[in-house]
């Protein structure tokens, strides 16, 4: 995550401020909501899907951390949504300071797509992709290797690193009848805790068990 938001500057130098502002709130709220591209993105850079693209009333910040509701998950057959809590990391790409210097200067109407860009067209998985790709490639990775998915995925195998396996099927509202009876004992301070843990791992954390944890687990 670090690598690509340090990178956006040099790989797209005349992308304006505004622009990059989005795009700066868009990955750290993925990562560290382990969120899937659907859940933030617009389908098409002109068309919103109203039951499932975040709008601009969808993120709340707060003091020391910020609301975001998931309008329409994968496995929320009922539409009733969620709605998450992200907390300052204390890293250099806190997610609360990105997503309050994104809602300082985001000119769109609340009920517009939440990650509308200057040109008034919105972010969408094919813009997302195009930049990750691009980003990653100037630092010397292998580009092919990751696309939007590794958002999610990405924001999973830190927490796990992190010493908190156990709550990642719940934080990123996996599938899993094992995992359902935590849902009730989840506190506000474990989140807190998890995000500050989070925030201080440095890549060579879990960079050798990156790829295997994610092939294993979260690739779904």
């Amino acid at each position: 995550l670090h690598e690509i938001l340090d990178a956006i500057p040099a790989v797209f130098p005349s992308m304006h401020e505004y622009d990059r502002r989005a795009y700066e709130c868009f990955l750290t709220n993925g990562v560290y909501g382990l969120l899937r591209v659907s859940e933030q993105a617009a389908p098409t850079t002109t068309t919103m899907d109203e039951d499932k693209t975040a709008k601009g009333w969808d993120l709340k910040c707060k003091d020391t951390s910020y609301l975001f509701n998931i309008n329409a998950a994968k496995n929320d057959t009922l539409r009733t949504g969620f709605q998450i809590e992200i907390h300052e990391s204390g890293g250099p790409w806190c997610p609360v300071a990105t997503a309050k210097r994104w809602c300082a200067v985001r000119k769109a109407p609340p009920h517009a797509a939440l990650f509308q860009l200057r040109d008034g067209t919105n972010i969408t998985r094919a813009r997302v992709s195009k930049l990750i790709k691009a980003c990653l490639q100037s630092t010397g990775r292998d580009e092919g290797s990751y696309d939007t998915h590794s958002l999610r995925g990405g924001g999973a195998v830190p927490v796990a690193a992190a010493g908190f396996g156990a709550l990642v099927p719940i934080m990123g509202r996996w599938r899993s009848d094992s995992y359902l009876g935590y849902l009730q004992n989840l506190t506000r301070d474990n989140i807190k805790d998890m995000h500050q843990a989070l925030g201080k791992l440095g890549g060579s954390s879990i960079g050798q068990t990156h790829n295997q944890v994610y092939a294993d687990r979260f690739d779904h």
